[in-house]
Protein backbone atom coordinates (compact mmCIF):
# COMPACT_ATOMS: atom_id res chain seq x y z
CA UNK A 1 0.00 0.00 0.00
CA UNK A 2 1.31 3.34 -0.85
CA UNK A 3 1.97 5.65 2.18
CA UNK A 4 -0.23 8.37 3.03
CA UNK A 5 0.90 11.67 1.80
CA UNK A 6 3.83 10.10 -0.44
CA UNK A 7 5.09 11.81 -3.10
CA UNK A 8 4.96 10.80 -6.63
CA UNK A 9 7.22 8.35 -8.20
CA UNK A 10 8.59 7.33 -11.64
CA UNK A 11 5.80 5.16 -12.56
CA UNK A 12 2.89 7.40 -11.47
CA UNK A 13 4.71 10.15 -13.79
CA UNK A 14 4.63 7.82 -16.96
CA UNK A 15 1.55 6.99 -16.36
CA UNK A 16 0.15 10.58 -16.27
CA UNK A 17 2.45 11.11 -19.42
CA UNK A 18 0.85 8.24 -21.32
CA UNK A 19 -2.65 9.62 -20.64
CA UNK A 20 -1.78 12.69 -21.80
CA UNK A 21 -0.08 11.98 -24.54
CA UNK A 22 -3.80 10.59 -25.63
CA UNK A 23 -5.71 13.78 -25.65
CA UNK A 24 -8.75 11.81 -24.14
CA UNK A 25 -8.56 11.76 -20.17
CA UNK A 26 -9.49 14.27 -17.49
CA UNK A 27 -6.54 14.77 -14.68
CA UNK A 28 -9.77 13.16 -12.72
CA UNK A 29 -9.46 9.90 -14.89
CA UNK A 30 -5.46 10.02 -14.25
CA UNK A 31 -5.94 10.97 -10.74
CA UNK A 32 -8.49 7.70 -10.54
CA UNK A 33 -5.40 5.77 -12.47
CA UNK A 34 -3.42 6.02 -9.64
CA UNK A 35 -5.29 6.52 -7.12
CA UNK A 36 -4.02 10.33 -6.68
CA UNK A 37 -6.65 13.40 -6.45
CA UNK A 38 -7.10 15.82 -9.52
CA UNK A 39 -5.16 18.65 -7.63
CA UNK A 40 -2.08 16.56 -7.91
CA UNK A 41 -2.15 15.54 -10.94
CA UNK A 42 -3.03 19.50 -11.67
CA UNK A 43 -0.11 20.74 -9.77
CA UNK A 44 2.36 17.94 -10.73
CA UNK A 45 1.57 18.95 -14.44
CA UNK A 46 1.98 22.69 -13.87
CA UNK A 47 5.16 22.35 -11.46
CA UNK A 48 7.21 20.01 -14.12
CA UNK A 49 5.99 20.68 -17.97
CA UNK A 50 8.26 22.77 -20.10
CA UNK A 51 7.93 24.52 -23.42
CA UNK A 52 7.96 21.01 -25.24
CA UNK A 53 5.18 19.37 -22.73
CA UNK A 54 5.25 17.04 -19.91
CA UNK A 55 8.00 14.44 -19.81
CA UNK A 56 8.25 11.46 -16.63
CA UNK A 57 12.11 11.60 -16.60
CA UNK A 58 12.62 15.34 -16.90
CA UNK A 59 9.57 16.00 -14.02
CA UNK A 60 11.87 13.22 -11.77
CA UNK A 61 14.57 15.52 -12.24
CA UNK A 62 13.21 18.34 -11.22
CA UNK A 63 11.66 16.89 -7.95
CA UNK A 64 15.28 15.76 -7.48
CA UNK A 65 16.61 18.87 -7.70
CA UNK A 66 13.68 20.74 -5.34
CA UNK A 67 14.08 18.19 -2.82
CA UNK A 68 17.87 18.72 -2.24
CA UNK A 69 17.05 22.54 -1.74
CA UNK A 70 14.77 21.89 0.83
CA UNK A 71 15.14 22.67 4.49
CA UNK A 72 15.37 18.70 5.31
CA UNK A 73 18.76 18.18 3.46
CA UNK A 74 20.30 21.12 5.62
CA UNK A 75 19.81 19.04 8.80
CA UNK A 76 23.63 18.61 9.20
CA UNK A 77 24.40 22.24 9.60
CA UNK A 78 25.78 22.05 12.59
CA UNK A 79 25.09 26.15 13.69
CA UNK A 80 21.39 25.37 13.37
CA UNK A 81 21.45 22.42 15.80
CA UNK A 82 23.04 24.29 18.07
CA UNK A 83 21.10 27.10 18.25
CA UNK A 84 17.96 24.57 18.60
CA UNK A 85 19.38 23.25 21.34
CA UNK A 86 20.14 26.48 23.74
CA UNK A 87 17.27 27.94 22.80
CA UNK A 88 15.17 24.22 23.56
CA UNK A 89 17.59 24.33 26.91
CA UNK A 90 15.99 27.68 27.64
CA UNK A 91 12.65 26.69 27.99
CA UNK A 92 11.98 28.54 24.49
CA UNK A 93 8.97 26.38 22.48
CA UNK A 94 10.00 24.72 19.21
CA UNK A 95 7.06 26.90 17.76
CA UNK A 96 8.29 30.10 19.10
CA UNK A 97 11.93 28.95 17.83
CA UNK A 98 10.66 28.01 14.46
CA UNK A 99 8.77 31.17 14.35
CA UNK A 100 12.13 33.38 14.84
CA UNK A 101 13.60 31.65 12.10
CA UNK A 102 11.21 32.82 9.48
CA UNK A 103 12.20 36.47 9.97
CA UNK A 104 15.44 35.21 8.65
CA UNK A 105 16.26 36.44 5.33
CA UNK A 106 18.38 33.45 5.21
CA UNK A 107 15.52 30.98 3.95
CA UNK A 108 17.83 28.09 4.75
CA UNK A 109 17.02 28.37 8.36
CA UNK A 110 13.07 28.60 7.73
CA UNK A 111 11.90 25.29 9.23
CA UNK A 112 8.21 24.48 10.66
CA UNK A 113 7.75 23.86 13.75
CA UNK A 114 6.20 19.48 13.72
CA UNK A 115 10.08 19.73 11.66
CA UNK A 116 11.30 20.02 15.14
CA UNK A 117 9.45 17.91 17.05
CA UNK A 118 10.29 15.03 15.06
CA UNK A 119 14.50 16.26 15.31
CA UNK A 120 13.96 16.62 18.96
CA UNK A 121 11.53 12.68 18.96
CA UNK A 122 14.12 11.34 16.86
CA UNK A 123 17.02 12.72 19.03
CA UNK A 124 18.87 15.09 15.70
CA UNK A 125 19.88 17.17 18.42
CA UNK A 126 21.15 14.85 21.22
CA UNK A 127 19.02 12.87 23.30
CA UNK A 128 17.31 13.76 26.51
CA UNK A 129 15.64 17.16 24.87
CA UNK A 130 12.06 16.67 25.61
CA UNK A 131 12.18 16.89 29.28
CA UNK A 132 12.67 20.59 28.00
CA UNK A 133 9.05 20.58 26.58
CA UNK A 134 6.48 21.89 28.23
CA UNK A 135 4.04 20.09 25.92
CA UNK A 136 4.41 16.90 23.80
CA UNK A 137 7.07 15.34 26.31
CA UNK A 138 5.51 12.32 24.78
CA UNK A 139 5.07 11.56 20.99
CA UNK A 140 1.25 9.63 20.46
CA UNK A 141 1.19 7.08 18.17
CA UNK A 142 -1.55 7.76 15.51
CA UNK A 143 -5.11 6.12 17.05
CA UNK A 144 -6.19 3.09 14.85
CA UNK A 145 -9.41 4.64 13.59
CA UNK A 146 -6.82 6.50 11.86
CA UNK A 147 -4.81 3.58 10.09
CA UNK A 148 -7.66 1.26 9.47
CA UNK A 149 -10.89 2.93 8.47
CA UNK A 150 -11.54 1.43 5.26
CA UNK A 151 -15.14 0.30 4.95
CA UNK A 152 -16.80 1.49 8.31
CA UNK A 153 -20.20 2.37 8.74
CA UNK A 154 -20.63 5.37 11.00
CA UNK A 155 -23.09 5.66 13.37
CA UNK A 156 -25.56 8.37 11.05
CA UNK A 157 -25.55 5.42 8.58
CA UNK A 158 -27.66 3.28 11.18
CA UNK A 159 -31.23 3.15 10.17
CA UNK A 160 -33.89 5.97 11.25
CA UNK A 161 -35.65 3.33 13.63
CA UNK A 162 -32.21 1.96 14.86
CA UNK A 163 -31.14 5.35 15.71
CA UNK A 164 -34.68 6.21 17.49
CA UNK A 165 -34.98 3.32 19.15
CA UNK A 166 -37.73 1.89 17.86
CA UNK A 167 -37.29 -1.66 17.34
CA UNK A 168 -35.68 -4.87 19.39
CA UNK A 169 -32.09 -5.57 17.95
CA UNK A 170 -29.66 -3.23 17.80
CA UNK A 171 -27.15 -3.06 20.35
CA UNK A 172 -24.46 -1.12 21.39
CA UNK A 173 -21.16 -3.14 22.42
CA UNK A 174 -18.23 -2.45 24.55
CA UNK A 175 -15.43 -3.52 27.67
CA UNK A 176 -14.87 -2.93 31.06
CA UNK A 177 -11.18 -3.13 32.15
CA UNK A 178 -10.26 -3.88 35.48
CA UNK A 179 -7.83 -2.42 37.49
CA UNK A 180 -4.11 -2.50 36.47
CA UNK A 181 -5.02 -3.75 33.20
CA UNK A 182 -5.87 -6.67 34.91
CA UNK A 183 -8.93 -9.05 33.21
CA UNK A 184 -12.07 -7.88 31.17
CA UNK A 185 -15.67 -7.85 30.69
CA UNK A 186 -17.87 -7.88 27.66
CA UNK A 187 -20.99 -5.74 27.24
CA UNK A 188 -23.77 -5.20 25.28
CA UNK A 189 -26.97 -3.36 25.49
CA UNK A 190 -30.41 -3.11 23.41
CA UNK A 191 -31.11 -0.02 22.38
CA UNK A 192 -34.73 -0.52 22.73
CA UNK A 193 -35.19 -2.47 25.61
CA UNK A 194 -32.24 -1.63 27.43
CA UNK A 195 -31.38 -5.28 27.94
CA UNK A 196 -27.91 -6.17 29.08
CA UNK A 197 -25.59 -8.75 28.20
CA UNK A 198 -22.25 -9.40 29.70
CA UNK A 199 -19.65 -12.07 30.62
CA UNK A 200 -16.02 -12.30 31.13
CA UNK A 201 -12.91 -11.82 28.75
CA UNK A 202 -10.13 -14.01 28.83
CA UNK A 203 -7.97 -11.52 27.51
CA UNK A 204 -8.35 -8.41 25.11
CA UNK A 205 -7.20 -9.75 22.04
CA UNK A 206 -10.25 -8.78 19.47
CA UNK A 207 -10.36 -12.72 18.23
CA UNK A 208 -11.66 -13.25 22.16
CA UNK A 209 -14.00 -10.48 22.07
CA UNK A 210 -15.51 -11.77 18.72
CA UNK A 211 -15.82 -15.65 20.64
CA UNK A 212 -17.11 -13.70 23.71
CA UNK A 213 -19.95 -12.11 21.42
CA UNK A 214 -21.03 -15.34 19.39
CA UNK A 215 -21.43 -17.31 22.55
CA UNK A 216 -23.43 -14.23 24.42
CA UNK A 217 -26.05 -14.25 21.25
CA UNK A 218 -25.50 -17.95 20.19
CA UNK A 219 -29.18 -18.99 21.83
CA UNK A 220 -30.92 -15.29 20.65
CA UNK A 221 -33.47 -15.52 18.09
CA UNK A 222 -32.84 -13.75 14.91
CA UNK A 223 -35.23 -11.29 15.02
CA UNK A 224 -33.78 -9.68 18.20
CA UNK A 225 -30.06 -9.35 16.48
CA UNK A 226 -30.71 -6.18 13.74
CA UNK A 227 -26.82 -4.41 13.82
CA UNK A 228 -24.71 -3.66 15.98
CA UNK A 229 -22.80 -0.31 17.15
CA UNK A 230 -19.09 -0.20 18.55
CA UNK A 231 -16.48 2.63 19.20
CA UNK A 232 -13.13 2.12 17.72
CA UNK A 233 -11.28 -0.12 20.39
CA UNK A 234 -9.03 -2.05 19.42
CA UNK A 235 -10.78 -5.48 20.50
CA UNK A 236 -13.65 -4.28 17.49
CA UNK A 237 -10.86 -4.70 15.13
CA UNK A 238 -12.34 -8.25 14.03
CA UNK A 239 -15.41 -6.01 12.92
CA UNK A 240 -15.64 -7.92 9.70
CA UNK A 241 -15.65 -11.50 10.76
CA UNK A 242 -18.41 -10.05 12.98
CA UNK A 243 -20.66 -8.73 10.87
CA UNK A 244 -20.46 -12.37 8.56
CA UNK A 245 -20.41 -14.55 11.18
CA UNK A 246 -23.71 -12.51 12.98
CA UNK A 247 -25.27 -11.50 9.47
CA UNK A 248 -26.12 -8.21 10.74
CA UNK A 249 -24.50 -4.57 9.74
CA UNK A 250 -21.67 -3.28 12.26
CA UNK A 251 -21.43 0.15 12.58
CA UNK A 252 -18.87 2.53 14.49
CA UNK A 253 -18.74 5.36 16.78
CA UNK A 254 -16.64 8.72 15.41
CA UNK A 255 -12.72 8.69 17.69
CA UNK A 256 -13.42 10.19 20.33
CA UNK A 257 -16.90 10.76 20.96
CA UNK A 258 -18.15 7.80 23.66
CA UNK A 259 -21.53 10.03 24.14
CA UNK A 260 -22.71 8.66 20.53
CA UNK A 261 -23.35 5.22 22.24
CA UNK A 262 -24.80 6.44 25.27
CA UNK A 263 -26.46 3.28 26.62
CA UNK A 264 -23.53 0.91 26.50
CA UNK A 265 -21.49 4.02 28.78
CA UNK A 266 -24.42 4.28 31.52
CA UNK A 267 -24.85 0.36 31.88
CA UNK A 268 -20.98 -0.10 32.11
CA UNK A 269 -21.38 2.73 34.96
CA UNK A 270 -24.47 0.29 36.44
CA UNK A 271 -22.09 -2.73 36.09
CA UNK A 272 -19.52 -0.78 38.12
CA UNK A 273 -22.15 -0.86 41.06
CA UNK A 274 -20.79 -4.59 41.31
CA UNK A 275 -17.23 -3.99 39.67
CA UNK A 276 -15.67 -0.91 40.90
CA UNK A 277 -12.56 0.76 38.74
CA UNK A 278 -10.52 -0.14 41.79
CA UNK A 279 -11.18 -3.44 41.25
CA UNK A 280 -8.77 -6.50 39.08
CA UNK A 281 -10.88 -8.21 37.20
CA UNK A 282 -8.97 -10.93 36.16
CA UNK A 283 -10.36 -13.43 38.93
CA UNK A 284 -13.99 -12.37 38.11
CA UNK A 285 -16.16 -15.57 37.23
CA UNK A 286 -18.76 -15.73 34.55
CA UNK A 287 -21.61 -16.76 37.32
CA UNK A 288 -20.13 -12.91 38.80
CA UNK A 289 -21.11 -10.76 35.96
CA UNK A 290 -24.37 -12.95 35.21
CA UNK A 291 -25.55 -12.55 38.84
CA UNK A 292 -25.36 -8.51 38.10
CA UNK A 293 -26.68 -8.54 34.66
CA UNK A 294 -30.16 -10.54 35.69
CA UNK A 295 -30.45 -8.15 38.97
CA UNK A 296 -29.82 -4.98 36.50
CA UNK A 297 -32.77 -6.91 33.52
CA UNK A 298 -35.04 -6.92 36.35
CA UNK A 299 -34.67 -3.39 38.16
CA UNK A 300 -37.68 -0.92 36.60
CA UNK A 301 -36.34 1.78 34.46
CA UNK A 302 -38.40 5.03 33.84
CA UNK A 303 -37.29 5.05 30.51
CA UNK A 304 -39.03 2.29 30.12
CA UNK A 305 -42.20 3.58 31.75
CA UNK A 306 -41.36 1.50 34.57
CA UNK A 307 -40.84 -1.61 33.14
CA UNK A 308 -37.58 -3.49 32.98
CA UNK A 309 -35.24 -4.38 30.23
CA UNK A 310 -36.48 -8.15 30.52
CA UNK A 311 -39.84 -7.29 30.45
CA UNK A 312 -39.56 -5.28 27.04
CA UNK A 313 -36.68 -7.27 25.48
CA UNK A 314 -38.94 -10.64 26.04
CA UNK A 315 -42.07 -8.97 25.17
CA UNK A 316 -44.01 -10.02 29.03
CA UNK A 317 -46.87 -7.98 30.40
CA UNK A 318 -45.39 -6.31 33.64
CA UNK A 319 -47.40 -8.20 36.94
CA UNK A 320 -50.06 -5.23 38.12
CA UNK A 321 -49.41 -4.94 42.03
CA UNK A 322 -52.48 -5.62 44.14
CA UNK A 323 -53.09 -4.49 46.96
Amino acid sequence: MRPKNSHLNISERYVISNMLGENKFTLIDIGKAIDRDSSVISREIKRNSDSSGYKPDAAQKRYYFRKLKTVYQKTFNENIFNHFREELKKGISPDVIAGKLRTSKDKTCHVSTQTIYNWIYKNRFGAGLTKFLLFGKHRYKKSAEKLVSSGKKRVEEMPKCARNRKRLGDFEGDTIIGAKQKGALITLIDRKSLYIFADVLENKMAETFSKALRDLFADLNTDKLKSLLFDNGTEMSMWKSIKEMLQIPVYFTHPGRPWEKPLIENANRMLRRFFPKKMQLDKVTSEEVLHAVTWLNNYPRKSLNYRTPYEVFFKIKPIAFAF
